[in-house]
């Protein structure tokens, strides 16, 4: 039997659904409009597929990745240039 769900019907909070309508996005999103089973009300959900998901994580770590690259390259060249290290004259 069906229960009572927040991620359901959101007259009745009812988890048991039916697909009706299911679209691609232009944004890796799956557009699906659904009819709650118990009041027959209807509504859009929006879902996000979850090799788009893991794309997006991946891009996030490489990200993260060049930016302590990146602070690492600032660190050296301020410490060389603090000790004097750095040529001007090159």
């Amino acid at each position: 039997m069906p229960r009572k769900s927040k991620d359901g019907c959101r007259v009745c909070q009812w988890s048991d659904t039916q697909v009706v309508d299911s679209r691609p996005d232009k944004n890796d999103r799956v557009w699906r409009r659904r009819e709650c089973l118990k009041c027959g009300h209807r509504f859009t959900t929006h879902e996000v597929r979850a090799d788009a998901l893991n794309e997006v994580r991946k891009q996030l770590i490489l990200a993260e990745l060049e930016l302590e690259d990146l602070k690492k390259s600032i660190r050296t060249i301020y410490k060389s240039c603090k000790l004097g290290e750095f040529n001007d004259d090159t």
